[in-house]
């Protein structure tokens, strides 16, 4: 037996305790259901499901949020992620192995000749530039340097030409 509801003004009072008490969405939208058959709030152009708090829309089928009409899809984003650190690699690349790298003083092995000038030369701040026996200022500097061969560390000592003739190199063990 099926009832038909022929007046308008019946139909309008039916339908006043549903409108009262039902779901009230934001401007844009309108009354559906959504795919557990809740009452849920959808947005007429792409009929997509709309937070009415918030008025965030929702992808009906996945549930995940969309941003201006587009979906967000976290493997594009991952895609365009690693498209971007690869961009980015091949740039540092370009601009560092593209040139051949020159030689400074500070990228270089020193030679021996080289680190006993350096040697040297802190010795003679260190002892105040002052012979190391006599403790004097000397006018012509001799060194007593002594190389450990296993550990490459240099030891070098300043003095006179009185107290030491003669430049004495000495390697030890």
């Amino acid at each position: 037996m099926n009832l038909v509801i022929t007046s308008p003004l019946i139909l309008i009072l039916l339908s006043t305790p549903l409108l009262a008490y039902g779901l009230t969405c934001p401007d844009g939208t309108y009354i559906g259901r959504d795919n557990g058959g809740q009452e849920a709030c959808r947005d007429i152009e792409t009929n997509n499901i709309v937070d009415p708090k918030t008025g965030m829309q929702y992808d009906p089928h996945s549930g995940s949020p969309v941003v201006k009409g587009e979906e967000i899809d976290s493997t594009r984003a991952v895609i365009v992620g690693i498209v971007i650190i690869v961009i980015i690699i091949f740039v540092i690349k370009a601009l560092t192995g593209g040139r051949q790298k020159t030689e400074t003083p500070h990228n270089r092995q020193m030679t021996l000749q080289e680190k006993l000038y350096e040697q040297r030369k802190i010795a003679r701040i260190k002892q105040g530039h002052l012979c190391d026996a006599c403790g004097r200022m000397p006018n012509q500097w001799k060194f007593k340097t002594e190389i450990n061969i296993e550990t490459g560390k240099i030891i070098c000592n300043g003095f006179c030409s009185d107290c030491l003739p003669d430049d004495f190199l000495c390697y030890s063990k």
